[in-house]
């Protein structure tokens, strides 16, 4: 009783990304309950988080199609020495996004926004750090066998031994 799906057919995101759209802009209508807590504020930051958790989840299962993984370790980057740059242009983007959000644009989105925005690029950009270390900084193995990526594997798919 194996999984029905094939092995090239990417997993289902779609559903993932339309509940967590929905849940995250519930964020910014007062249409939750009061809930346990008896903060109804609270209770739509809540609703939102696990939203941007779904969104997250649909990303990772339409950009490398698996299912049951939510970490983008380093044997998933296909080619990181030009998506490292673009991640870390992201992340440079995010946090220059929730410096808009606290000051800028503070009295049209909902209050935890710049917060989020800094914590999501900070990661972003704590995770170009990591892999860059690791892949080519001081911390990169010499040893070709033990790099889950080198610049050879690029240019050489097509030649085979």
């Amino acid at each position: 009783m194996g999984d029905s799906q094939s092995v090239t057919e990417a997993p289902e995101w779609r559903h993932f990304l339309g509940l967590g759209i929905i849940l995250v802009a519930q964020s910014w209508y007062d249409i939750t309950p009061s809930g346990p807590w008896d903060s109804r504020p609270f209770s739509r930051g809540v609703i939102g988080l696990i939203g941007l958790g779904l969104i997250y989840l649909s990303w990772f299962r339409y950009t490398f199609a698996l299912k049951g993984r939510i970490i983008p370790t380093l044997d998933l980057w296909k080619k990181p020495d030009s998506s490292l740059p673009l991640l870390a242009i992201t992340g440079v983007a995010f946090v220059a996004g929730a410096w808009l959000a606290g000051n800028v644009l503070g009295d049209y989105l909902p209050k935890p926004t710049g917060l989020l925005l800094n914590l999501f690029g900070l990661m972003m950009l704590l995770q170009a750090l990591y892999v860059w270390l690791v892949l080519f900084g001081p911390l990169a193995e010499d040893d070709p066998e033990s790099k889950p990526y080198s610049k050879d594997d690029l240019g050489n798919d097509s030649e085979s031994e």
